[in-house]
């Protein structure tokens, strides 16, 4: 539906561009069903653990080849053990030449606690999410109140081919009206259908917006939870890419995903400077929101 097709399965209706606008564009939409369906490569192994969260997610810098991590024992035969990450490539001069367990995964925090979108960025972006919500709401409230209207006039027309059978003896206008009830009996259950789905209850899209946009905002306190799936979910949601790491230098620029390279605007240094109208009329309803705000 957001990326302007519709279908349904269950009438045979198959994919098919609707009547209503988009608010995905079609490569969005393929992604976002891609990831869905597993077809997206996600950067976190069977064998990661909360010990090594990076493994299988930072590049080798020499071959590119995704580095793993273990507890090694220290030498002079003691038994301590100490995290490290490496390569194992066999082909690499970097093969098996350990990093510090602490030292990547501090720079590694150090770039996540770099990323602070602006304020009035995100803002606006909510403000104009809720403002597009609040027009498709409408637009389904007034499509719902369409298939009402039909409901009623296909009932309507029902009831009149009944009293017409009541009134008369002619077999043949009664097969007529009997074949145009089953007809609009046909109808009347589709159209039950239709308003039933649409008045069921509406989704908490504010909600919704409420955690994504807390997790944009701070990505580095859902890191450091103590739980693995917090961190996979940064690594999935924050990077387009994997990191590359270089033994004595550190990370290599790390390539944001989509929504925090639109919002992470801190070097725009004019940016407080530009008035949001500008980029984009306002529309009434994002207008009185200001406005209530202001007041």
């Amino acid at each position: 539906m957001y990326a302007g097709y519709v279908e349904y399965k269950e009438w045979g209706i198959s994919r098919r561009v609707g009547h209503h606008e988009p608010i995905i564009s079609s490569d969005t939409f393929k992604q976002i069903e891609d990831k869905l369906n597993g077809k997206i490569k996600v950067y976190s192994r069977k064998d990661s653990s909360k010990d090594f969260p990076l493994r299988g997610f930072v590049l080798c810098s020499e071959c590119l080849d995704p580095m793993t991590a273990s507890w090694t024992t220290g030498g002079n035969g003691k038994k301590a053990k100490h995290p490290y990450y490496h390569c194992k490539n066999k082909g690499c001069i970097m093969k098996w030449k350990s990093i510090r367990r602490k030292l990547i995964e501090d720079e590694f925090e150090g770039i996540l606690r770099s990323i602070k979108p602006k304020e009035k960025t995100l803002n606006l972006t909510k403000e104009i999410l809720l403002d597009v919500w609040d027009k498709r709401l409408a637009e389904v409230d007034s499509v719902k109140k369409n298939h009402e209207n039909n409901l009623d006039e296909v009932r309507a027309k029902i009831r009149m081919y009944l009293d017409r059978i009541g009134k008369t003896e002619n077999e043949t206008l009664i097969k007529t009206y009997e074949k145009e009830i089953e007809k609009l009996t046909n109808e009347e259950k589709i159209l039950e259908n239709q308003v039933q789905v649409m008045r069921g209850s509406k989704p908490e899209f504010g909600t919704a917006l409420d955690l994504t946009f807390n997790f944009l905002k701070n990505p580095y306190v859902y890191w450091v939870k103590d739980d693995l799936k917090s961190k996979h979910l940064v690594l999935k949601l924050v990077f387009s890419d994997r990191l590359v790491y270089e033994r004595g230098k550190g990370f290599g620029t790390a390539k944001l995903a989509l929504p925090l390279r639109v919002f992470e605007l801190n070097k725009l240094g004019n940016s407080d400077d530009v008035d949001p109208t500008g980029l984009e009329p306002a529309t009434s309803s994002l207008q009185m929101r200001r406005s209530s705000q202001m007041s």
